[in-house]
Formats: structure tokens, C-alpha cells, sequence
């Protein structure tokens, strides 16, 4: 009979707890739908470091960025968590780091093109490493609140399944087609609230793809300066100025992101956020955590957010779903890691509370143990610590 009763008091409380579960849920739906419906837009360059004419690099161009930047805040001190591509787009999507989500490495992943079933459990694509399943990531819990969800470009994120997108496109470097598909996304999403993670692809290698298929965005490499990390060469000059031709091509697809919001009618109930997944590719770069690996561009504008302002406050990618969630007023999973940026975006605040330092690591570029070289970096703000 004890034992009768101590069941009956569990089933009594754990359906107290659905129902406040559910109940809570509805408020932020009821919330969300109240107010000004509130979109989201992600826009992710592809191996960019902190390469923007208005952070100062000579012989570029970026008019979008820097138009962009003086809608909003531009962060000075933002990091990427991790220098690979998978690792840093998993540790986007959970707020997490790699260490901590279970995503470490590059993993072998469907293609934006494969048909749906490459993207559910019985995905014939799946890597031995991903995200831990008891994680919620961004599209997921986008998804439990009614978000219509889509992605551009590449997926690369693993296993498939925990990341829910609504709908994909595989378009990559076209300024004109990313105005195309970006309003059919619009239009896919209906009455719907909207997430897309708008994926550009210049400026990852190889750099010829992007150029020879629009070589008017290329440039002179007599007017550009080679970073002092690396040899001022001939050949380096002609990648180099490849690779700033690739971000000036990547500028244009983020403008016409923009500039389709604009088109249907999105752009103000919209929160763009604006940066890259990792630094440049290239030495003592990418998939390093030195600072060229790890420090990019990063940008936000929004409803509420602050005009033409410039930060110093440390910012970290595992700040970014915990900063789109509290804009659309949707609780944090308590697994996540870092921090909203809206009480700086809001100017109610200079910096992250309590936060004196950013991290960053690199675990492994790819699964051979020749690509493995575990490393930390700890940045203040000043001061760029590295233990390998």
C-alpha cells in the first residue's frame, strides 16, 4: 500500500511537471504571437578571418559588411570557438564547446542535394562523431516552437537528424541566386516565424572555383598587405589577393541576403547576425588556435539593437543561440555554454557579466591521428595564452 501511494504521488507530479512544461511552452508561443513577429537571420562566411575594410584591411572592399555594421553593433573582440568547419557550426548550433558537445572534428556529413532521407536515422551518411543526442540544438528547439527552418550552402554538422532544417538549398557563391532562393525561403515559410542559417562558401578554398566564375570581384595584389605572419612573395601576393577577392564575392551574397529581406518586407523584424565560421585559410590559421584561427568579423543588427556602435566586450560563438533565443523569448537549454549578447546589444551593458576571459580549442581538422593536435587559447582581451 506504501509503496501504491509513493506511484501515485510520482504520476501526480511528473504530470504536474508536463503540464507546466507545456503550459510554459504556450506562453512563449502566446508571446512570440502577440508581439511584432520576430525573424531570424544567420549569415556564415566560409573560412573568413577579421578581414573587413572597415576593420582596416588594405586593398579590400566589403560595402555590404561595413554598411551593414553601421545598422548595428560590431563586435572587435569575437572568436570562433573552434578552427574547423564541423566543430565550429555544431558548437553554433548548441551554444557548446566541441569538447563538451561530443562534435570535435570534421565529420562526413550529407549534402544539402540528398533527399530527406539522408537526414533522419537511417541516413546512410553518418560519422562516428556528432553532437551528444540528449543536446538540443538550435533548429530543434526552433522546430518545438514552430520556427520554419532552412540552411544554404553545406550542412556538415553531425548526426543529420539533430538538425531539423524545414528546408535546404545548396547554393553557394551567387550574389543574384542567394536574392532568389533567400525570397522562396520567405515565401516556403508562410505565416510561419523563420530561422535561416544563410551559409556562403568564399572564401573556403580553392579560391580559382569563385574567381573564375566571377573575376570581376577580384583583386590587384600590388595595393593589398601580406600579414607579417606570412612571406610577402609573389605567389603569395596572387593567393592572397584571391582570397580577398573571394571575400569581396562573399560580401555581395550577404548583400543580397539583405537586400531580399528588404524585398519582402522582413528587414525590420529581423535579427541578422553576421560573421564566419573560423579564421583565414591559411598558416598559423585555420585549424589552429592561434589568433588568426579563431578571431572573425562579427556583426548584429536588429529590432531594438543599437545603431552604429562599436564593442570591445569579449564574444565567443557559443554566445550566438543563447543571443537568438533570448531575442525571440524562448528559454536557454541549460546545457548551453555561453552567454546572450542582448543586454550589450540593448546597451543596458558593456560586456558579459562576470566574464574575464573567452576560450577557444582545437581538437582535430579531420579523423586521421595525423591531423589530431589538441590545443586551448585563453584571451582577455589583451593577453592570447596557447597550450598545446
Amino acid at each position: 500500500m506504501f509503496f501504491a501511494r509513493i506511484r501515485f504521488t510520482l504520476l501526480i507530479i511528473s504530470a504536474s511537471m508536463l503540464f507546466q512544461s507545456c503550459k510554459s511552452q504556450n506562453d512563449v508561443k502566446e508571446r512570440i504571437e502577440d508581439t511584432q513577429p520576430l525573424n531570424v537571420v544567420f549569415i556564415l562566411l566560409d573560412d573568413q578571418g577579421d578581414d573587413t575594410a572597415i576593420d582596416g584591411t588594405k586593398g579590400i572592399k566589403t560595402p555590404n559588411f561595413d554598411k551593414f555594421t553601421r545598422k548595428g553593433m560590431r563586435f572587435t573582440n569575437s572568436y570562433a570557438s573552434v578552427p574547423s568547419c564541423s566543430p565550429s557550426r555544431s558548437s553554433i548550433n548548441t551554444g557548446m564547446f566541441p569538447h563538451a558537445n561530443g562534435h570535435w572534428r570534421n565529420t562526413i556529413t550529407p549534402k544539402l542535394s540528398d533527399p530527406d532521407s539522408f537526414f533522419g536515422k537511417e541516413s546512410p551518411t553518418v560519422d562516428a562523431v556528432g553532437v551528444h543526442e540528449y543536446i538540443k540544438t538550435l533548429p530543434e528547439v526552433l522546430k518545438e516552437y514552430g520556427f520554419f527552418t532552412a540552411i544554404t550552402q553545406k550542412f556538415h554538422m553531425s548526426p543529420p537528424w539533430k538538425f531539423p532544417y524545414s528546408d535546404r538549398n545548396p547554393l553557394h557563391n551567387n550574389p543574384e541566386e542567394y536574392k532568389r532562393v533567400i525570397s522562396e525561403f520567405i515565401d516556403n515559410a508562410g505565416s510561419q516565424l523563420f530561422f535561416f542559417q544563410a551559409n556562403i562558401s568564399p572564401p573556403h578554398r580553392n579560391f580559382d572555383t569563385h574567381m573564375n566564375e566571377f573575376p570581376e570581384y577580384m583583386v590587384d595584389p600590388s595595393i593589398i598587405t601580406v600579414p607579417e605572419y606570412l612571406s610577402d612573395t609573389p605567389l603569395m601576393r596572387e593567393d592572397l589577393s584571391k582570397y580577398f577577392g573571394c571575400i569581396q564575392l562573399a560580401d555581395a551574397c550577404a548583400g543580397s541576403i539583405i537586400e531580399a529581406l528588404k524585398f519582402k518586407g522582413k528587414l525590420e523584424n529581423t535579427l541578422i547576425i553576421f560573421t564566419s565560421d573560423q579564421g583565414q585559410p591559411y598558416h598559423r590559421a585555420k585549424a589552429s588556435a592561434y589568433a588568426e584561427g579563431l578571431h572573425v568579423p562579427f556583426a548584429v543588427v536588429g529590432p531594438n539593437i543599437r545603431k552604429n556602435k562599436i564593442s570591445e566586450a569579449l564574444v565567443s560563438h557559443v554566445d550566438i543561440m543563447p543571443t537568438i533565443l533570448d531575442f525571440l523569448n524562448i528559454p536557454v537549454p541549460k546545457t548551453v555554454q555561453g552567454k546572450s549578447l542582448i543586454p550589450i546589444l540593448s546597451g543596458r551593458a558593456k560586456k558579459i557579466q562576470n566574464r574575464k576571459y573567452i576560450f577557444g580549442e582545437h581538437n582535430s581538422h579531420g579523423p586521421t591521428p595525423k591531423e589530431h593536435y589538441p590545443s586551448r587559447m585563453v584571451f582577455d582581451g589583451e593577453f592570447y595564452l596557447l597550450k598545446t
